[in-house]
Formats: C-alpha cells, structure tokens, sequence
C-alpha cells in the first residue's frame, strides 16, 4: 500500500498561487509530501517562464491572480501534457 507521501515523492509541482499565505501553505504541505516545489509563482508571466525552464510533473493554479486569469498557464501545460487542478476561493 502507498501513501499520498509515496505518490508525491519527488514530483516536481508548479505552484501558480497570488496570495501569500496561501502559497507558503501549498509549499509547506507539497515539501511535507516530499514533492519539490516550483515557484510558488505570483503571476501568468512567471508561471509560464519556470514552465519554460522546468520540467514538471503537476500543477497547482489560482484561477484569478489579481483580475488576470491564469487560462494562458494552464494551455501551457497541456500543450506539454503535464496534468493540474485549478484551485479557487470562489463558490
């Protein structure tokens, strides 16, 4: 039996996050899963310069970073097939 520590383990995880607190708890938690962080990033234009020079496993997108829409990051990821989740304080 595997744990969600096992599964995480070395994976490399974008973090797309504009909310500092926020971010330093999604980093906390990935590197307690042992999975190694990138970013966190604060905006589309950062996010899609480490995707650039990264290579990634997941991702982890704010979906409205300050008004601006993250869509840009997340076509970059599936245009290089690497899986994320969308993570939002909306309803």
């Amino acid at each position: 039996m595997t744990s969600a520590a096992d599964e995480w383990a070395g994976c490399c995880v974008l973090l797309l996050e504009d909310d500092y607190l926020i971010a330093n708890a999604m980093d906390t938690e990935f590197e307690a899963l042992r999975a190694q962080v990138i970013g966190p990033a604060a905006s589309v234009e950062v996010a899609l310069e480490l995707i650039a020079a990264n290579e990634h496993d997941a991702a982890v997108l704010d979906i409205n970073l300050h008004e601006v829409m993250s869509y840009p990051v997340a076509e970059a990821l599936l245009a290089r097939g690497i899986p994320f989740v969308f993570a939002t304080g909306y309803n």
